[in-house]
């Protein structure tokens, strides 16, 4: 069964969407003496030139804002599912020191800032692309996914 959408959520949800839409085509002094508004007095594209100055920087920006995606989505696909399947196999004799292994960082997490310390003092990644895409690789709520879609889903020979 469809659950209809109600119309306020959606209005709730357009609006700060709209305004950032609308900022983006008003006239500086514009937004600095008016403030944000739906329908401002006066529309501009001088922040759109600003940006189109910086070509090559954007383009590069992109490329590793991709780049990161698509690596950090194949990787962590792999191993997440690597792990998953170790989990869902039964007779694997690990298998429970592998599973509290994994649950204890998801029950006490140290938070971003412990993260970004250990990362960049311990494992030395500071300015590395690496430091943006090994973090994400092991999620444990999908491998928990995983695991349960193995084990209901691949039998077991």
């Amino acid at each position: 069964m469809i659950v209809p959408i109600d119309n306020t959520l959606t209005i709730a949800t357009a609006i700060p969407v709209l305004f950032v839409f609308m900022a983006a085509f008003t006239d500086e002094n514009v937004l600095l003496n008016e403030g944000y508004r739906l329908f401002p007095s006066e529309l501009s594209l001088d922040g759109f030139r600003v940006v189109l100055r910086y070509e090559k920087q954007l383009f590069v920006s992109y490329g590793v804002t991709i780049f990161v995606t698509v690596t950090g989505t194949l990787f962590g696909i792999l191993v997440m599912s690597l792990y998953g399947y170790v989990l869902s196999r039964k007779d694997f004799p690990l298998r429970k020191f592998l599973t509290v292994f994994l649950m204890i960082p998801m029950l006490f997490s140290g938070g971003q800032l412990s993260m970004y310390i250990i990362y960049t003092s311990l494992y030395h990644m500071k300015d590395s692309i690496l430091l943006l895409i090994l973090p994400q690789c092991m999620q444990t709520i999908y491998v928990i996914i995983l695991r349960t879609y193995i084990t209901s889903s691949v039998p077991g020979s």
